[in-house]
């Protein structure tokens, strides 16, 4: 679409909802509006912009709110981004943020609704006043246009004649000669005085015509100012739609690089006072009130003042806030990170600066690598996106679990534990070849885990496991048997360590009561 290209032309003014889609409990409604200008409706604007977005592979959906029809669309919608200019994202070339506003409340977002129908009940009446103006003017042109002067009336024209004739003879009497010899000495002094006067009051006109002007000029130069800084400034509609001019390369600035170190962002001053009841006005800060809350009474760790809340939204995967213990503000990260393959954590961050570092991706994007974030106490601006290669990063990963595992050595032959016909035993004979089952499990459990990018090796120990579980006694260690088996699932399933050395635990006290 060309910019201002729908100037001039009857329309809707548009505020647009965006959604997160890839929220863990489904769409989440979030603070960002946008707000627009079409010659259509703003729920086909929504449709569009939503299908966009998912050709993009964006995670974001828009939800209609409300629309106002006015006779000049795209001159509505400069003037409500002017009168809204405080709650702005971002300026016109950024990221499509010059159409992004921010609400935080019901009541923000009530005074924009507001703002945008006196907005456009405005624009018509100037609208219709011009309309009106222009309409006379093109009467009285139309009128005189088609005036016809009446035809001469005969009995007119015969006094007129008449009339020429008795007009008496005035006649020149000639000066006497002693006045023109007068003339002759007083007309050089007279022409010096005319002079001077003249040449005086053209000075005096002129003094009087630079004041006058100096005045016009500092009034006018106070109204602009007045204009460009007054969200409520007049609306003047446009004389002719406005275009588009490409800048010239000349115009362009050369990119500079922002700095991505925690030194560039310092906080000179960390918060020691009361800490603050956290503030929970909105839906999304009741839901996680238990988690904002614990974390206000943690030490601060993020800006001076913040402390940072974090929760896992899947595998690999970290959603989170910031609490302030001065405000007890709760402001949420702009999107989950997961799926790092590197050294760093996903979110890296400090008690002394401002900025903030998200390695991997963002709502599970096709985009890979670390954001860079600058967090002003209201929000989380990106300032730098450094992108990497996905794919380069999990065989570096592999590599590096490869070198720091032992030496596989397969086994010359499958490891079978023959089947031995099970004799009376005491209680604690059973324990005791119970416990001895366990331990060789978690051994080859352990060196499972190790190889478990091996097929053969993965192949082997599963026989070994299978075979030791098989072989135990059938009275007296069904639940090992059992245990054997999940703690095996869990393996293969490749869980975490924590998980695995759980079960591991939970193995060996169920065949060891007496410890």
């Amino acid at each position: 679409m060309a910019y201002g290209q729908n100037a001039g032309k009857s329309g809707v003014v548009y505020i647009l909802r965006e959604m997160d889609n890839h929220h863990k409990l489904g769409k989440r409604k979030t603070h960002l509006f946008k707000i627009g200008e079409s010659t259509r409706s703003g729920k086909i604007r929504a449709e569009e912009l939503t299908e966009e977005a998912r050709e993009k592979g964006s995670n974001v959906s828009y939800e209609f709110i409300t629309e106002s029809r006015t006779q000049d669309c795209y001159g509505s919608e400069q003037l409500v981004f002017k009168r809204l200019e405080e709650f702005r994202l971002g300026s016109f070339g950024e990221w499509g943020g010059h159409e992004l506003f921010e609400f935080i409340d019901d009541h923000q977002l009530q005074n924009a609704i507001k703002v945008i129908r006196e907005t456009c009940v405005e624009v018509d009446s100037k609208l219709n006043q011009e309309l009106l103006k222009t309409e006379l003017t093109v009467k009285t042109e139309l009128v005189a246009s088609q005036y016809v002067p009446p035809t001469q009336n005969e009995n007119l024209r015969r006094i007129i004649e008449e009339l020429e004739v008795q007009r008496p003879d005035y006649t020149i009497q000639k000066r006497p000669v002693q006045e023109k010899e007068v003339e002759k000495k007083t007309g050089f002094f007279h022409s010096i005085i005319r002079i001077t006067i003249g040449t005086i009051g053209g000075m005096i006109g002129g003094v009087i015509l630079f004041i006058i002007g100096l005045f016009v000029l500092i009034f006018l130069i106070d109204v602009y100012e007045t204009t460009v800084s007054n969200p409520s400034a007049s609306y003047q509609p446009p004389s002719a739609p406005a275009t588009y001019v490409q800048p010239t390369p000349a115009a362009i600035q050369p990119y500079k690089p922002l700095a991505t170190d925690f030194k560039s962002y310092p906080i000179n001053t960390v918060y020691n006072g009361k800490i603050a009841q956290v503030i929970l006005n909105t839906a999304d800060k009741k839901r996680y009130r238990t988690r904002l809350r614990a974390a206000a009474t943690m030490p601060a760790d993020f800006s001076g003042e913040y402390v940072f809340v974090r929760w896992e939204c899947g595998m690999r995967c970290i959603d989170g806030a910031v609490v302030s213990h001065k405000t007890g503000h709760v402001v949420f990260l702009p999107a989950n990170v997961c799926c790092w393959f590197g050294e760093e954590d996903l979110l890296q961050f400090q008690l002394d600066s401002s900025l903030l570092i998200a390695n991997g991706s963002l709502n599970e994007g096709v985009e890979y690598g670390k954001f860079f974030y600058e967090f002003n106490g209201r929000e989380f601006k990106l300032i730098h996106t450094q992108l990497l290669d996905r794919e380069e990063a999990i065989s570096k990963s592999n590599e590096q679990d490869v070198q720091s595992a032992p030496t596989y050595v397969p086994p010359s032959k499958p490891v079978q534990a023959a089947y031995v016909q099970p004799a009376p035993v005491s209680q604690q004979s059973i324990i005791a070849q119970s416990a001895a089952i366990a331990q060789a499990s978690q051994d080859k459990l352990t060196a499972f885990r190790a190889y478990r990018n091996s097929p053969e090796a993965a192949a082997d120990y599963h026989a070994a496991l299978v075979a030791s579980a098989d072989s135990s006694l059938e009275k007296g260690v069904h639940d090992a048997k059992s245990s054997f088996k999940q703690l095996f699932n869990l393996a293969t399933g490749d869980s975490k360590a924590v998980a695995e050395q759980a079960e591991a635990d939970k193995l060996y006290h169920l065949a060891n009561p007496s410890e």
